[in-house]
């Protein structure tokens, strides 16, 4: 990234904070409703001319210097909750970005969150509030051709890809770790190569309205939020401040909300905060797989995959994966469930002394009588009787409780 950095500082000096997107396809209009393939239209919404990403969670996510106050999403306004805005950091240094709660969210899945940097030449869509194109291509010291732009702002999407990655921008008082992707000019002739598609390229540009819009990356399976834009680098010109034109050979800057994941999730999942090992995998929190998933908003295992036993609970979550028990009663709390721990004395296996009370309990019959005990009604049936001990004998067999998706 050497060859960068002499740039950076040009264009560091120059950086505005961003309004909306402005493509290079036909007369500049299209592009406001959601792609053929949506990355997450729904997800992006405004807030006083400038533009807010919904993560779902009654969360919003944001450029740092967009003010704190009430949303809208797909036309209806959303009231901002006081106090929840939360400032995002990287080691005390301020970036560009904020998150902040809103009451009553859409009822949406949550929208993941990239976990890697960007790489150069990846495909990104962005979905802003900004400014349209103008009908005409205006020169910058006769150099630099590019386009007059107007209001109203409105929210309109384009693609482009990525330039450069891994680097700091400071820009008044944040310091943002970003990435950057550049307006090219359509080719003259032959097809234009500047996206994947290679036909029909709504080559994108942030402008006026902008900040705070969603920068989407398909990772092979699924789109993810990779960055969020914050400033615009211009080039030299006679007007450099010029938000009333987009100018070829400009730069976007995104925030690379890779860079802050952990910390963005730790703040819109207070889920994960509960100081309690919810899914019984002796991690807690943060420190819990489960916590960090961005399709995840709790510490709860997902409880709809694969079934083995047919009893409607996952495995992940069933505490006895061969035998059918739905009601997953755990009497001494151990993660087997009844229908599969006949290990009474905790010691990890079922022996002799499991026997003599087992003896004891089925003598006892039902709840109530002396000597009975709830871990040994195997069936759930209320009672200790043959059934409990045709398991009883097959569990001493095996010499071991479960096996149970809850232990690891």
């Amino acid at each position: 990234m050497r060859w960068f950095l002499p740039v950076l500082f040009v264009l560091v000096a120059l950086v505005l904070p961003t309004g909306a997107v402005v493509i290079d396809l036909g007369d500049g209009s299209g592009g406001t409703t959601a792609p053929p393939d949506d990355p997450g239209w729904d997800y992006v919404g405004t807030q006083g001319g400038l533009t807010v990403i919904y993560l779902g969670n009654d969360w919003i996510l944001t450029a740092g210097h967009v003010a704190f106050n009430d949303v809208t999403l797909e036309g209806v306004v959303y009231t901002s909750v006081p106090g929840s805005r939360v400032q995002i950091d990287d080691g005390g240094i301020p970036a560009d970005l904020a998150v902040w709660q809103i009451e009553n969210g859409p009822a949406m899945p949550l929208l993941p969150i990239r976990d890697t940097p960007p790489n150069p030449s990846d495909e990104v869509v962005m979905i802003g509030n900004g400014r349209t194109r103008g009908t005409g291509q205006i020169l910058c010291n006769s150099m630099f051709p590019g386009f007059d732009v107007s209001g109203p702002n409105v929210m309109r999407w384009g693609t482009n890809q990525v330039e450069a990655a891994g680097f700091d921008v400071p820009l008044g008082a944040f310091t943002t770790r970003s990435f950057y992707n550049q307006f090219d000019e359509a080719p003259t002739s032959g097809p234009d190569t500047r996206c994947a598609a290679g036909v029909d390229c709504p080559e994108a540009i942030a402008t006026v309205g902008d900040s705070g819009g969603a920068v989407f990356l398909h990772d092979g399976t699924r789109w993810e939020v990779a960055g969020v834009m914050f400033a615009v680098g211009p080039l030299s010109c006679d007007d450099p401040m010029h938000p009333e034109r987009v100018l070829f050979a400009e730069q976007t800057f995104m925030a690379d909300v890779s860079h802050y994941r952990t910390q963005i999730l730790s703040n819109v999942r207070p889920e994960c905060s509960d100081e309690i090992d919810n899914d019984g995998d002796l991690l807690v929190d943060l420190a819990d797989p489960g916590c960090l998933s961005d399709m995840d908003d709790d510490e709860e295992p997902d409880c709809d995959g694969q079934d083995d036993d047919l009893d409607t609970v996952g495995n992940v979550c069933d505490n006895c994966l061969l035998v059918a028990n739905l009601d997953q009663v755990d009497t001494d709390g151990d993660l087997y469930g009844n229908a599969c721990d006949a290990d009474y004395t905790q010691d990890g296996i079922v022996g002799g002394s499991d026997f003599l009370i087992f003896r004891a309990a089925y003598l006892a019959g039902s709840p109530g009588n002396p000597g009975y005990i709830e871990g040994a009604d195997h069936t759930g049936d209320g009672l200790i009787g043959g059934a409990d001990f045709i398991y009883f004998r097959s569990g001493f067999n095996a010499h071991s409780p479960g096996p149970s998706g809850l232990v690891p």
